[in-house]
């Protein structure tokens, strides 16, 4: 779909609905309280951390394929983004998804 994602982008609300699920469930799991990770902006914030830090390890894992032309120095990797946003950008924006859930 060139509309919601390109390449790999597809990978980032992936990784972030699966680590929002994962910290629902392990929050559920510790705390013996299934609405726990309703009531608490921290495991939010913590899965949102999570989220970004892997969709930025699998950025660098993706760039370090990068191919060059001999004949010009520019890189012909392909594009990944999700919602024409880079997925190189995605990391910040899940920081600062998480940090404003934290405080609602």
């Amino acid at each position: 779909m060139v509309i919601f994602w390109r390449g790999q982008g597809y990978l980032v609300p992936i990784i972030t609905f699966g680590c929002l699920v994962l910290s629902d469930w392990l929050t559920g799991t510790l705390f013996g309280d299934p609405e726990f990770y309703a009531n608490h902006g921290w495991p939010k914030l913590t899965a949102f951390l999570v989220a970004a830090a892997l969709v930025f390890g699998i950025d660098r894992l993706l760039d370090s394929g990068v191919d060059y032309d001999d004949d010009i120095a520019s890189p012909t990797k392909n594009y990944d983004a999700f919602f024409f946003l880079p997925v190189r950008y995605w990391p910040l924006i899940l920081g600062g998804l998480g940090i404003l859930f934290f405080f609602i």
